[in-house]
């Protein structure tokens, strides 16, 4: 019994140290939603249980970041003279837990999975195209956060309003949003792949000198704030909700994709900065559901 024991173990280890050795992930955004539509055909469900589903998977994350992570280490704000690295946060070097394989890293990598492939089938359900309404959040986020403004600083955008016009109540809305029709556009190219997106919120965070702050425990705590603000525009519609939410105006819509958008930007920052190859490891999950 004992020796079965150590023998799953080391081919844990072993499995664990060969997905995390693979080169970065290539699984795209359309192969993910094509694996959520093979579910929900049969696996009929509704918007408000998806969301649901959703609040599920990050408590999960949250159980495995408080039983297995380590503390963010405390940062300092750079003076602002000084620029961030390409390579800050140095999570890797903060703690060796992040670059090495081990059961519990690899309990993290499956949450951050599951909780991304439940997005995508959330979304798919919602009639979303993830990727687009991440490309439209990443372009209005722009607009909110000017370089220029914003470097260093973590503040909200309400901060720049008086620059940017941008406020509360006042040009949020990206219904009308270019990139919507340029979703397919070769310039947008490098972010069909979910490594490909990742890297494109890196740069965002990286001429914004907000890496400092990006550390995972920080992040997951945004995320769980980005989710709750998902679940408030479901909360009092009841469980008729349709699917593709027939009925719901395009600007209800769009706050709903704007959700969609903001859980899955720090998602992927998330598994970005703790070394997970989350495409594979949410392909693997798709697999499993299915």
């Amino acid at each position: 019994m004992e020796t079965q024991l150590v023998l799953f173990l080391l081919f844990s280890l072993v499995s664990s140290f060969a997905l995390s050795m693979k080169p970065s992930s290539s699984i795209t955004f359309e192969t993910l939603h094509e694996k959520a539509a093979l579910l929900l055909e049969g696996k009929p469900s509704d918007p408000r249980t998806q969301v649901l589903r959703l609040g599920e998977l990050v408590g999960h994350l949250c159980c495995s970041f408080m039983t297995n992570a380590p503390m963010d280490p405390p940062r300092e704000k750079l003076p602002p003279a000084v620029e961030e690295n390409r390579n800050f946060p140095p999570t890797l070097e903060d703690d060796e837990f992040w670059s090495q394989p081990s059961i519990a890293k690899d309990d993290i990598s499956n949450a951050c999975a599951s909780l991304m492939f439940g997005l995508f089938v959330a979304s798919t359900l919602c009639d979303i195209n993830l990727r687009a309404s991440i490309l439209k959040k990443m372009e209005l986020n722009g607009r909110k956060y000017p370089v220029e403004l914003c470097k260093g600083k973590s503040g909200k955008y309400t901060a720049y309003s008086n620059e940017t016009g941008i406020t509360k109540t006042e040009g949020q809305s990206t219904v009308d949003s270019p990139t919507k029709a340029k979703n397919d556009d070769d310039h947008y190219s490098n972010t069909r792949t979910l490594d490909g997106m990742m890297k494109s919120i890196r740069e965002f965070a990286l001429e914004r000198k907000w890496n400092r702050y990006h550390t995972p425990r920080n992040i997951v705590l945004a995320l769980m704030g980005e989710l709750g603000e998902l679940a408030e525009l479901f909360q009092w519609h009841g469980d008729a909700v349709e699917a593709q939410l027939k009925g719901w105006t395009d600007e209800e819509r769009d706050h709903v994709e704007q959700e969609f958008a903001d859980v899955s930007i720090y998602l992927l920052r998330l598994c970005d900065v703790c070394n997970v190859d989350v495409g594979q490891f949410a392909l693997s999950q798709a697999k499993k559901e299915l």
